[in-house]
């Protein structure tokens, strides 16, 4: 295994760890949709809309609180997302932009892109 495959599976570990230390230490649950339990609510597809949107908000805070808190602690002004994105090997090769340039490239290096 590569160094780079490595701390890659490492980075990916805390990152998960420190979301379940941030779901845990919120008390993050569910709410109920019905109250007191009850088995024949109507919710109507609006308030599902809502529901869903004010979810998605919720979780989009919780995530961007996460980066920051790694950033801050474990980051520590390294660089690490963007050697992340820049350093994948085929980074530097222009990909074709239609069929047409495609067909153009040779073969093998139509196999490097890939």
């Amino acid at each position: 295994m590569s160094t780079k495959g490595a701390s890659l599976k490492g980075l990916l570990l805390v990152v998960l760890l420190v979301s379940n230390m941030l779901l845990t230490k919120e008390g993050v649950t569910s709410l109920p949709i019905c109250p007191n339990g009850s088995a024949n609510c109507q919710v109507s597809l609006g308030e599902l809309f809502d529901r869903a949107v004010k979810l998605s908000h919720y979780i989009h805070f919780l995530s961007s609180e996460m980066f920051n808190e790694f950033d801050e602690r474990y980051a520590q002004g390294r660089g690490f997302i963007t050697k992340a994105v820049n350093g994948c090997h085929t980074s530097s090769l222009t990909t074709p932009e239609d069929k047409e340039q495609a067909q153009q490239i040779h073969h093998e290096d139509l196999l490097n892109i890939v």
